[in-house]
């Protein structure tokens, strides 16, 4: 569902990278769009990426 501030976003992708969305997407118990597919993988990635957190001072 769209928000009033999301921004457009677009990319190219070749067949072979959207296959591989695809299957990933019908991997997942409900199907999400294609879009929302991509916003599930980049948060993956960003979390598993994110550095700890600091402790507070």
């Amino acid at each position: 569902m769209p928000l009033h501030h999301d921004k457009v976003f677009q990319m190219r992708a070749s067949e072979e990278w959207l296959a591989m969305l695809d299957n990933w997407r019908r991997s997942q118990p409900s199907i999400p769009s294609r879009a929302e597919a991509i916003r599930q993988l980049v948060a993956i990635a960003l979390a598993a990426e994110a550095p700890p957190a600091k402790p507070p001072e």
